[in-house]
């Protein structure tokens, strides 16, 4: 194929979807301009690699622009968890309840249920931390057999009329806004959060041409010279990146990244808050991992190596 052809398998497209896992420091909401950005400066590249892949959302925009996407994370559960979904629906097993003693027995395991349980199940998306607050645990239960199982016991436990809807999104929905009419304060039931990540994991089925590796971002194999290189790495001064694993969570050498960053013979970018390199993009985005309920907005850069 020649170099002409392959330059139109890259297309703007017209509308895109934000495919993700739940995960820490997301980036489903500026994905597209980020690749947008990094396609300005090398529009001829025809392959991405995404060395710091965590919840894929710039992976899976890249595909949707047509990129030969190379995946990489070095948390084994995430990998393997992407992996099973490609190919697979979400199991029903996925759909039963997982009680605070559940969670816990699941840390430590890298099995693609043990994964999903360890992101959906634990307070923003830490893998760490157990969702609910004991004191809520049995009203998210007995709201969570309403909504996935229209359980009629449950329901009137909690005191709440019938729901109409026939689907597990649909009752979600309208369970959320009959709370919200009655007790807008009730941190109780709403929003059971957790089951629409769960749904969303669904959408995984579609990412069958993403090409996945469990490596160090040193040890990935770049080929070739139409490439695009894209760090996201845990940030400087930020959380920790914890996976399904009992260790300490997953933390870097900013300095020796910084000189493998500079040293990369490939066009490569890295997103950050505060790095010591050639900003070319500076975007708002949502905190998602506040403690309290209210968002803020903070700046996020995107750095370029300047090849």
């Amino acid at each position: 194929m020649t170099k002409g052809l392959l330059l139109t398998m890259i297309k703007i497209p017209r509308k895109v979807t934000k495919y993700r896992l739940p995960y820490m420091g997301g980036k489903q909401d500026i994905a597209f301009s980020l690749i947008m950005a990094m396609h300005r400066k090398k529009p001829q590249a025809t392959k991405f690699y995404d060395l710091f892949g965590g919840g894929g959302s710039v992976s899976f925009m890249a595909l949707q622009f047509g990129y030969d996407v190379y995946y990489n994370e070095i948390q084994a559960g995430i990998c393997n968890l992407i992996e099973f979904l490609k190919t697979n629906k979400v199991p029903d097993e996925w759909w039963t309840w997982v009680c605070r003693k559940k969670f816990f027995e699941h840390i430590g395991k890298t099995d693609p249920y043990s994964q999903m349980v360890a992101l959906c199940y634990s307070f923003g998306n830490n893998c760490v931390c157990y969702a609910f607050g004991e004191e809520y645990e049995h009203l998210k239960r007995l709201g969570h057999e309403v909504v996935v199982h229209d359980c009629d016991k449950s329901r009137q436990k909690l005191g709440i009329p019938k729901l109409k809807q026939k689907t597990i999104k649909g009752r979600r929905l309208e369970l959320a806004k009959h709370i919200q009419k009655v007790n807008k304060n009730d941190r109780g039931l709403a929003p059971l959060q957790y089951l629409e990540q769960v749904q969303r994991l669904q959408q995984l089925e579609q990412l069958e041409q993403l090409n996945i590796t469990n490596k160090d971002y040193k040890d990935v194999n770049i080929i070739g010279d139409d490439v695009i290189v894209y760090l996201d790495p845990p940030y400087r001064g930020t959380a920790k990146y914890n996976s399904a694993t009992k260790d300490d969570g997953y933390s870097i050498n900013h300095k020796e990244l910084d000189e493998w960053f500079l040293e990369c013979p490939h066009t490569a970018f890295m997103s950050e808050y505060n790095a010591p390199h050639n900003a070319i993009l500076e975007i708002d985005k949502k905190a998602l991992l506040s403690a309290t309920s209210n968002s803020k907005t903070i700046k996020e850069k995107l750095y370029w190596n300047g090849k």
